[in-house]
């Protein structure tokens, strides 16, 4: 599971990214998630690599180990630095698009898309769909047309 779903999928009630906002569109829902703070997403990206690293060293750390070697070091950078969260490998006006995994989505993956401009983040069974849905979003909440 990738680190929005995660995100959104351990959240308990009353936590932050808790439910999903279902929006019904066509056949299919348009599921609105709480988008990650950007200390959550550092601390995701410190937790991947390490999760990486240490396994390229056949090593063997158990999780919960793993969870507290990436939140000490998130700390520790959250303590003296200001994170922004600036995707440099997105181009301006395009969304972050990313799929996942997902055994309960009919397509067998998610497809996911977050607006840059406003932070709305969304969940969809097909690409094709999740392109639509952003490209109706940003029509209507940014006065932005596509051709």
């Amino acid at each position: 599971m990738g680190a929005a779903a995660e995100y959104v999928a351990q959240a308990g009630p009353g936590a932050r990214g808790a439910g999903w906002t279902p929006r019904l569109g066509g056949s299919m829902a348009t599921v609105e998630i709480q988008r990650p703070t950007d200390i959550d997403r550092l601390h995701e990206a410190i937790r991947e690599e390490l999760r990486i690293h240490i396994g390229f060293a056949g090593l063997d750390i158990e999780d919960g180990t793993l969870d507290n070697l990436a939140e000490m070091v998130t700390s520790r950078i959250d303590y003296g630095f200001n994170i922004e969260w600036a995707p440099k490998w997105i181009t301006p006006g395009d969304p972050h698009r990313w799929h996942e995994v997902g055994n309960d989505s009919p397509s067998g993956e998610w497809h996911f898309r977050e607006c840059l401009t406003c932070g709305r983040m969304t969940r969809h069974s097909n690409s094709d769909r999740a392109d639509a849905d952003y490209r109706s979003h940003t029509e209507e909440a940014h006065q932005i047309r596509h051709t």
